[in-house]
């Protein structure tokens, strides 16, 4: 998440699924419009207030919703980064 004057935004990399994942987690009209060879996701960013959480997706975490308000106490304590363990735990940096 960075902080803006024209507020928070929320930025996710790119990032592949093993396909079976793939596969049972989404359709496939959702991989032909945002994944580029079907596995591989598009990064995603959207200001905060655009959503009510933020849905995790990577090979190694899939489908860990955070909680915005969590997020932006990390920044405003001054944290640049935060990762997400495959249990869903956050550690921010």
């Amino acid at each position: 998440m960075l902080n803006t004057p024209a507020g928070a935004i929320f930025h996710q990399p790119g990032y592949k699924l093993p396909p079976a994942v793939n596969e049972a987690t989404s359709s496939e009209s959702g991989r032909g419009k945002h994944a580029g060879n079907g596995n591989r996701w598009s990064p995603r960013r959207y200001f905060a207030e655009d959503c009510l959480s933020v849905l995790t997706d990577c090979a190694h975490v899939h489908q860990v919703v955070l909680d915005k308000a969590a997020i932006q106490a990390d920044l405003d304590a001054g944290h640049s980064e935060m990762t997400v363990l495959s249990d869903g735990e956050r550690r921010a940096r």
